[in-house]
């Protein structure tokens, strides 16, 4: 009896280690920096490969006062709750560090930290992809909206021109008035692209939005009809005038049709409605 309990104890403490062994391993191996914190000694008491990799060439951040300065900056100023499972990114040298850090058993500080350098670069080229689809949208429709007026203004001169000498006065000035309309078309669009600008501050103002919608919707509907969509707006009767820089909401209702183009591209029905409503 004596030996098969020794020999279960034996086997429980094999186990044990076993058990201690691989969670030791993982994590030593895991792609994650971990830092363990005890604020009661203020000691740095776990660090594995990965967090050492990390902060390499700068080992003397790897202790308690500096980490805690480096990743924790409110920690004793604000409610824990208010710090700790909570999601952080730091910029250290060439690197962008993410980070969340836990408060175990009230006195320890487990710090899990994440390299999201490359995540991010990734994330800001398919930003950049996808800036540079909109402007290819917006273009398409200005070039688009350019063409139209141009064109009517070549065919109406060029009439006028054929004619000139039979045309009476009140024609020709009919003639003149038409070309005018299409060349304040053309000054509007001017204007936009001249006030547009990702840099400047936002500039809120009254927008009269059935105009505007009308406006937009033109500079997009060519290139959607391409691509068999109907695009058409419904503003509520008691909807006049909104708060708003007419550049960025101009920028976010685009960023909108575009995806939403993109979710029609498989679909039979294909139209989008721009709704206004308070």
């Amino acid at each position: 009896m004596r030996d098969a309990a020794t020999e279960n104890l034996n086997m429980a403490h094999s186990e044990n280690h076993l058990e201690n062994s691989l969670y030791a391993s993982i994590m030593e191996t895991i792609d994650l920096g971990i830092v363990i914190l005890d604020v009661k000694t203020r000691e740095l008491i776990f660090k594995n490969k990965f967090a050492v990799e990390i902060f390499q060439q700068t080992q003397n951040l790897l202790d308690y006062r500096n980490l805690l300065s480096l990743l924790l900056t409110d920690y004793g100023s604000k409610p824990e709750k208010e710090i700790f499972g909570k999601n952080y990114t730091l910029r250290f040298k060439n690197r962008l560090l993410g980070y969340t850090p836990y408060m175990i058993a009230d006195n320890f500080i487990w710090i899990i930290i994440r390299d999201i350098t490359e995540r991010s670069r990734l994330e800001s080229i398919a930003e950049a992809v996808n800036s540079m689809d909109n402007i290819s949208f917006v273009f398409s429709g200005i070039r688009h909206e350019l063409g139209n007026p141009i064109n009517s203004i070549k065919m109406t001169l060029s009439v006028l021109k054929r004619n000139l000498s039979e045309y009476s006065p009140e024609t020709v000035e009919k003639y003149v008035d038409r070309a005018m309309t299409e060349i304040s078309r053309v000054e509007f669009l001017l204007r936009a692209l001249k006030s547009f600008s990702i840099f400047e501050k936002p500039e809120i103002q009254d927008v009269q939005i059935d105009d505007f919608l009308t406006r937009f919707i033109a500079l997009v509907r060519n290139d959607l009809h391409q691509s068999g969509i109907e695009i058409s707006k419904i503003v509520g009767l008691n909807v006049t005038n909104i708060s708003a820089d007419p550049r960025l909401l101009h920028q976010v209702l685009l960023n909108l049709i575009t995806n939403a183009s993109d979710a029609l591209e498989d679909q039979k029905n294909k139209k989008i409605t721009i709704r206004v409503i308070k």
